[in-house]
């Protein structure tokens, strides 16, 4: 699906800025997307980011009853930040998290394995 507009650019944004708030949300939702994307694939990939998430894994397995919140204040990051990486340890299948505000962290092994009922 994608969309065509007809014209000079400037007839098009300049002079008629209403079609821009018509036409634009592809565009718009083209580039977010591809920022999103590069973002995500360079925080999955990045050396620095594989040693914070190991860092933060290990504050979960050590206190699996933390919150994201606590995370970021002890390692100096946005709790924005740390939810970010907490999901990307969930689509690994690292972590799990069971129940909701006074639930707790399951640390799956690398294999996606649970052995947390032995």
């Amino acid at each position: 699906m994608g969309f065509h507009i007809e014209g000079r650019f400037e007839d098009n944004f300049v002079v008629n800025p209403k079609n821009f708030v018509e036409n634009g949300d592809s565009i718009v939702n083209g580039i977010v997307n591809g920022v999103v994307n590069d973002f995500v694939n360079d925080f999955v990939e990045n050396d620095e980011t594989r040693e914070t998430r190991a860092a933060i894994l290990e504050i979960i397995r050590k206190n699996p009853k933390i919150s994201a919140a606590k995370i970021a204040k002890d390692m100096g990051m946005t709790p924005r930040n740390v939810q970010i990486y907490i999901r990307v340890l969930k689509q690994m299948g690292l972590v799990e998290r069971v129940g909701k505000t006074r639930g707790h962290w399951v640390v799956k092994p690398p294999n996606g394995r649970n052995n947390e009922h032995k």
